[in-house]
């Protein structure tokens, strides 16, 4: 217990007992030895309370620290943020993400840290938990103070307040940039599964080469991206253009669409005809 608590104890019993004297001359030898016994009983009572108020202080000291810990060490990130989008708390996860110490993050915008292309909708996303005072889920790209992008969902509560309190909501912030990774490419396969049916659906129901090749340059946008792109057939020791698409002039998909290359003397056609493989050629 703290002096000036204990000094505080002592004012007020002084206060209490102010104007209410003991005439100890007026009383027996018995009850004086009453009145010492029951003092020194009152000052063990004392003492033992105050042994338990300062071991429920440590106890409450050290469930504030794990709390903290636990708080702080969360695999997810926390956030205190108003509704003008400023950070008002954050633990250390959410800093990390951030790539931010926790003090740079106080008072600031919060959509600062949100890639362009998704502001708008993080601030539909506090609009909307502030004026309806219900959860709110989205996901959005979030930005590193090193410029990196991620994918989090952001899970918004409104914070319990007192009327006088000022509204706030606590936010969490999980990376799932995994999981998006994980999902484009089971998209991309689906994608590629689907062209590669069309594709053969044609084969079956068609006999004009031109029109099977430019079915094929059409449906590989699908799953590679192109600007330009050509399909090369293998005739003895040559590799002839048969088809092509994205040359914007007619001339230059003409010359194209007409060229033969040796295939000896050409590294990478040598390489897949030999091999029977794809090859990749780093963009150039």
């Amino acid at each position: 217990m703290s002096d000036s608590f204990s000094n505080d104890l002592r004012q007020r019993a002084l206060e209490i007992l102010h104007g209410q004297p003991i005439n100890i001359g007026k009383m027996s030898s018995e009850e004086i030895e009453r009145i010492v016994y029951e003092l020194q009983v009152h000052e063990v009572e004392l003492q033992l309370q105050n042994e338990e108020l300062r071991g429920a202080q440590q106890a409450l000291l050290e469930s504030r620290q794990k709390y903290a810990d636990l708080y702080d060490l969360a695999p997810v990130g926390y956030l205190t943020v108003n509704p003008a989008g400023m950070v008002e708390e954050a633990n250390l996860t959410a800093t990390q993400m951030l790539d931010m110490a926790r003090e740079r993050l106080f008072r600031r915008p919060l959509v600062s840290h949100v890639a362009a292309t998704h502001r708008q909708a993080f601030l539909n996303h506090l609009q909307r938990l502030f004026e309806t005072q219900s959860p709110q889920r989205d996901e959005l790209q979030l930005v590193r103070a090193n410029g990196e992008v991620f994918y989090a969902q952001i899970d918004s509560t409104p914070e319990p307040a007192a009327e006088s309190d000022p509204a706030r909501c606590l936010m969490v912030i999980t990376d799932i940039t995994r999981r998006k990774q994980i999902e484009l490419a089971e998209y991309e396969q689906r994608l590629f599964a689907a062209s590669l049916r069309l594709i053969a659906n044609v084969l079956n129901s068609t006999l004009d080469l031109d029109e099977v090749l430019d079915l094929i340059l059409e449906n590989v946008d699908y799953v590679v991206h192109y600007d330009v792109a050509e399909v090369i057939l293998f005739e003895e020791d040559e590799a002839v253009i048969a088809g092509s698409r994205g040359y914007t002039k007619r001339e230059l998909h003409e010359d194209v669409d007409s060229l033969r290359l040796p295939v000896e003397t050409t590294p990478n056609l040598a390489h897949i005809r030999r091999t029977g493989q794809p090859l990749l050629v780093p963009d150039i």
